[in-house]
């Protein structure tokens, strides 16, 4: 649920989305396409060491870990070793940290 949340404001916001569930592949993708921004689920060591890869493989992206309850992140920005924490509410905090602005939505 949460990741088709993620993926419709991102979409809606500004950013294309490339889903993965495998994350060798998603290593592979990264090293390839170069994206700008990853954002990972942040459940455990597993998310860190896929962090830690992306971050080996393209080192001029920014990797953000989302974590289920959406109230905080960690943001990994290029050259830095330790990641910012940014408590926020959400989606409007991620859309921002990418900037992309806030979706508009149309009111009746």
């Amino acid at each position: 649920m949460v990741r088709l949340g993620l993926t419709r404001v991102l979409a809606v916001g500004c950013a294309e989305v490339f889903d993965a569930d495998d994350g060798s592949l998603l290593l592979a993708d990264a090293e390839r396409l170069r994206p700008d921004v990853v954002v990972l689920a942040q459940d455990g060591a597993q998310a860190r060491q896929l962090c830690a890869g992306l971050r080996a493989v393209s080192p001029d992206m920014k990797v953000i870990l989302w974590p289920r309850d959406e109230d905080r992140m960690e943001i990994f920005d290029p050259g830095d070793a330790a990641p910012r924490r940014l408590a926020a509410a959400l989606p409007e905090a991620l859309l921002d940290e990418l900037g992309c602005g806030h979706p508009t939505t149309e009111r009746k």
